[in-house]
């Protein structure tokens, strides 16, 4: 089980080094669709994910599937635009380049 300190500090480090280098949306055209069908832009959904915070927390760290060595975290974010509806954010701890790779960001599925 994850502590709430680990969770904090996979956070913050990884939201310092998107604010030093930015983010890398994987799988571009598919998060960016998510990005856009909720009503917002990239810099928005950069932002949601500068804002994250540990209650925001659902799962992880667990295995990425394709890149075994590294690890995927995944938070739940309630829309700025409609407050009923949640985000999902994947995150890796994989770097392309120097950023943070986001794996996927698009309405919660329930």
């Amino acid at each position: 089980m994850v502590t709430y300190e680990e969770v904090k500090l996979y956070l913050e480090h990884t939201q310092q080094i998107i604010k030093t280098f930015d983010i890398y949306w994987a799988s571009r055209d598919e998060v960016v669709k998510g990005i856009r069908d909720l009503g917002l832009t990239e810099s928005i959904a950069k932002d949601l994910i500068l804002s994250l915070v540990v209650y925001d927390y659902v799962e992880g760290p667990t295995e990425d599937h394709l890149h075994r060595e590294f690890n995927i975290w995944i938070f739940g974010k309630a829309s700025p635009i409609i407050a009923s509806d949640e985000i999902y954010i994947k995150l890796s701890d994989r770097r392309e380049g120097k950023k943070p790779v986001c794996l996927s960001f698009h309405k919660a599925k329930r």
